[in-house]
């Protein structure tokens, strides 16, 4: 279940962390504001999952502007409605470099794009579709968003699982201890975040590697 900021705290002086560390306010909130956005983002927690369907395609148009409400960090999957196909929801990929985008822009319009590919066009974010949409249908985006700020000690995280809040807790503790030398003990407590992590989402999404991108974020 959700765990309030200050009962994070205990948990991560109890697992080492330095005593007089503070992470319910000023630059150690901060901190934890950081790592937590970081650390949202590795992972497909079902907590942050959202699908959005506000954009609707017009017919032969390619951009569109980009979805501000919720604010995705990691986009899993574009899809648009298929109007040849009964309007099924068909997965459109990000265009693998600008040769394939260009190729595909020069393309007539069809039911499914190739590509998509995002950008900033200067005024504001958009994401364009190669070739262009042939009809006016709605587009679904799914990915993990940004979850709410932590303001003070009695806010909670986002977390279902207190497993969840005990891996960042742990993390939490490897990255202090990372900062002050103390890399045994820190390798120690990430080992812990990575079992139960590896427990909710499987070895093959929890790689080592991540989770000291995580504790040295």
């Amino acid at each position: 279940m959700a765990m309030r900021i200050s009962d994070l705290q205990t948990a991560m002086r109890f697992a080492g962390a330095e005593r007089s560390l503070t992470i319910t306010e000023g630059a150690g909130l901060a901190e934890l504001e950081r790592i937590y956005r970081y650390y949202a983002a590795a992972l497909p927690w079902p907590e942050l999952t959202r699908e959005n369907t506000s954009i609707t395609t017009e017919a032969k148009v390619a951009r569109y502007a980009w979805i501000t409400s919720p604010v995705f960090l990691d986009v899993r999957a574009v899809e648009i409605q298929d109007a040849d196909d009964a309007l099924d929801y068909k997965q459109v990929y990000p265009a693998p470099d600008m040769d394939f985008l260009n190729q595909a822009r020069r393309k007539k319009a069809k039911a499914v794009p190739d590509y998509y590919f995002r950008m900033h066009d200067g005024t504001q974010h958009i994401i364009e579709f190669a070739p262009a949409p042939e009809f006016a249908v709605a587009v679904r985006v799914t990915g993990i968003i940004e979850p709410d700020d932590l303001i003070d000690a009695n806010d909670k995280t986002v977390f279902l699982q207190k497993a969840a809040d005990d891996a960042l807790a742990f993390l939490l503790a490897a990255h202090y201890q990372s900062r002050d030398g103390f890399f045994d003990r820190a390798q120690d407590n990430a080992g812990k975040a990575e079992r139960i992590l590896q427990r909710l989402f499987g070895k093959e999404l929890v790689p080592a590697e991540l989770l000291r991108q995580i504790v040295n974020n």
